[in-house]
């Protein structure tokens, strides 16, 4: 997960799951940003960007199967 499109990913989540900055606001782009490149540091936004690129996979994975089963795809291990 790399880019200005995944950091809006990223705030989009914060603001989901009612994570907002002391002051109850949305936390920035920028600031989302500067913790995503390693420029400061914050445990929970760190989480955060864990947490919404492991929602990411799975949402990507999810696709795949809706996909795989309107194709009539079976993607199990043969024996």
């Amino acid at each position: 997960m790399l880019g200005d499109s995944h950091i809006s990913k990223i705030a989009k989540y914060l603001v989901d799951q009612k994570m907002f900055n002391r002051n109850g606001y949305p936390y920035t782009s920028v600031f989302i940003g500067e913790i995503f490149n390693g420029k400061k540091a914050n445990k929970k936004i760190e989480d955060a960007i864990f947490a919404a690129a492991d929602n990411h996979l799975v949402e990507l994975a999810e696709e795949q199967d809706r996909r795989n089963k309107i194709l009539g795809i079976d993607e199990s291990p043969s024996k």
